[in-house]
Order: structure tokens, then C-alpha cells, then sequence
């Protein structure tokens, strides 16, 4: 039952504009939602959830910013 509910919870977080192999927890955290993270904190009873989430979350560069930059260079 974790597993469908973590697919879920990505799931969730792609449809909104995330990456797909990281939960909503992770993103919160990377992107610095500092009210979502603690909502999400309070919800789970762990102060370390979302970045505990976020250092078990896959290592990726994040190629928003270089994706950008070589569309304005065509």
C-alpha cells in the first residue's frame, strides 16, 4: 500500500509541474516552500520529513535554466 501511495503522491507532483521521480515532500523542500514543508512536517508528526524525503530523492542536474538558455540561442 507505501508503493501506490508514493506513486500516487509523484504522480500528483508530475501532474503539477514536477519531476517524476520525486515526491511532493522533496520538491517542497528543494524549491523552498517553507509553509507547504511545514504542513507537510507537521501532517507526517516528523520535523525531518521533507528533507529526509529530499536527500532520498534521485541526484539529477536540473536542466530548466540550460534549457532555456539554448532555446533563446536559436
Amino acid at each position: 500500500m507505501t508503493q501506490v501511495l508514493t506513486a500516487l503522491n509523484r504522480l500528483v507532483n508530475t501532474l503539477l509541474g514536477g519531476r517524476a521521480d520525486e515526491t511532493i515532500s522533496a520538491r517542497a523542500y528543494r524549491d523552498e516552500w517553507y509553509l507547504t514543508v511545514v504542513v507537510i512536517n507537521w501532517l507526517f508528526k516528523d520535523p525531518g520529513h521533507c528533507v529526509n524525503a529530499h536527500q532520498r530523492a534521485p541526484r539529477r542536474p536540473d536542466t530548466r535554466a540550460t534549457s532555456a538558455a539554448s532555446l533563446s540561442d536559436m
